[in-house]
């Protein structure tokens, strides 16, 4: 039986390349926040005078990648209660910083720094093994996602840069099958700040018939 795949960040990431080699296993694909890595990597290197501006404030909001990939990361991203990471997700990743409270953040701490920071560090490969120093993964062979796609854009994702990046995707999505935008008034995590019409998307995706 095919499935419906729903992903967000890291979890699109993945999703996109699934859905490529794994089609036959598919129904669709909904990826949220993340772009397609092929269109994140043809958009940074346009030469467009046009997106100049955005290639630069992707490239900015982006550039905790290449950091978390040098050797001394644990150390410097743990500083100051991982003041770094909280940080960049509020000033370029989340609209409103409320909706991500205290105590979840204090969660995080706690996970991040027990057993000698063993999960923290393990992201931190995880980032090292899939960009070795880019701002997006390496991607080899055709990626082309041949099943009906919906990719929900959060229009204000320091990381997305809407609309710029979302010129590039349909050229990452069979011709043949659906593609659909839909841009959401969040930053990069609609599920925690527009909840309910982020369900909703979800359930409309689901139930949609497009064959």
């Amino acid at each position: 039986q095919k499935v419906a795949v729903v992903a967000h960040d890291w979890g699109a990431i993945i999703a996109w390349p699934f859905a490529a080699r794994f089609a036959g296993d598919l129904d669709k694909l909904m990826a949220i926040s993340v772009a397609h890595p092929a269109a994140m990597s043809q958009f940074l290197a346009s030469t467009d005078p046009a997106v100049r501006t955005a290639q630069l404030a992707q490239a900015q909001a982006l550039g905790y990648i290449s950091e978390l990939v040098m050797n001394d990361s644990p150390r410097t991203f743990s500083k100051d209660n991982y003041k770094k990471i909280f940080d960049s997700l509020d000033q370029k990743h989340l609209q409103d910083p409320s909706t991500f409270p205290e105590e979840e953040r204090a969660a995080y701490r706690r996970m991040w720094d027990a057993d000698d920071q063993a999960s923290f560090k393990s992201q931190i490969k995880y980032y090292r093994a899939n960009f070795g120093g880019r701002n997006v993964p390496a991607q080899t062979g055709d990626l082309t996602t041949p099943v009906s796609t919906t990719f929900i854009a959060p229009i204000h994702d320091g990381a997305l840069l809407y609309p710029h990046s979302m010129d590039y995707i349909r050229d990452h999505v069979a011709a043949s099958r659906p593609l659909v935008l839909r841009p959401i008034d969040s930053g990069h995590f609609p599920q925690r700040e527009k909840p309910v019409e982020t369900a909703r998307m979800i359930e409309q995706f689901v139930e949609a018939r497009w064959d």
